[in-house]
């Protein structure tokens, strides 16, 4: 996503009249044409929102089994949902767990350093209260690093 300091280096390149910066006593602000301003943001969020579609994140936990030689994927909120996710089921003695991970934005299962490398790429912080300076624990994906 754009940061704000390319914000403003896009505000700074928009002198042609509809978009000025005036500095007065108090600090800068912009003098700006309505209509004009909302297309050029628009166009802003546009490629922000293509930037954001072309990385993969990490959506919600989930855990491969293996039941009658297939791979079958449960997800949940967190890794213990797709574990009650099993246990409710008829068949549940069926599951044999292989991994756990998370479900992707491009929908694809990775395992939690993968999970976690994605969620490094992407730029997206861990909003867990622990661990490195990003919330991250080692270099493993949990759960609650997402929300």
């Amino acid at each position: 996503m754009l940061e704000v300091k390319k914000w403003s280096e896009q505000f700074d390149k928009m002198y042609d009249g509809y978009i000025k910066k005036v500095t007065a006593m108090h600090g800068t602000c912009w003098y700006v044409d309505g209509i004009k301003l909302k297309i050029f943001i628009s166009s802003l969020l546009k490629s922000q929102k293509e930037e954001l579609i072309e990385k993969e994140t990490c959506i919600c936990a989930a855990i491969k089994f293996l039941k009658r030689e297939k791979e079958v994927v449960l997800l949940g909120h967190r890794h213990a949902d797709c574990f009650h996710n099993r246990f409710n089921r008829p068949d549940k003695k069926e599951y044999k767990e292989l991994e756990q991970g998370f479900m992707t934005s491009k929908n694809r299962f990775v395992g939690r350093e993968e999970g976690r490398e994605l969620q490094d790429k992407a730029g997206i912080e861990s909003v867990a209260d622990w661990g490195d300076e990003k919330g991250y624990t080692a270099n493993t994906l949990f759960s609650e690093d997402l929300y």
